[in-house]
């Protein structure tokens, strides 16, 4: 199978859309590295969207934003299953 990324939208200078980018690669990583990609389709918590978003956000805090603003707890706890890590709340004992 060949990966490839292809994000929906770019529009220049966007953190946002800087993120996702970030977010894809990792998957793209995890892919080259021989990972299987579960597609979204998992039970309990989905270890490859949390290890995504980690990097999302802490390239989020490397550029001074703060992830909360851009991604919302829905979304996360959509990806991940994972309530706990939704909140963010680990952010803060780091």
């Amino acid at each position: 199978m060949d990966a490839s990324i292809t994000l929906k939208r770019w529009r220049d200078g966007s953190r946002y859309d800087q993120c996702v980018l970030v977010h894809e690669l990792l998957h793209y990583v995890q892919h080259d590295h021989g990972i299987p990609m579960n597609g979204n389709v998992f039970e309990g918590v989905n270890d490859l969207e949390v290890e995504a978003i980690t990097a999302q956000v802490r390239w989020l805090q490397s550029v001074g934003e703060n992830p909360r603003n851009h991604i919302p707890y829905a979304t996360i706890l959509t990806l991940t299953g994972e309530k706990h890590f939704s909140s963010l709340e680990w952010l803060v004992a780091a």
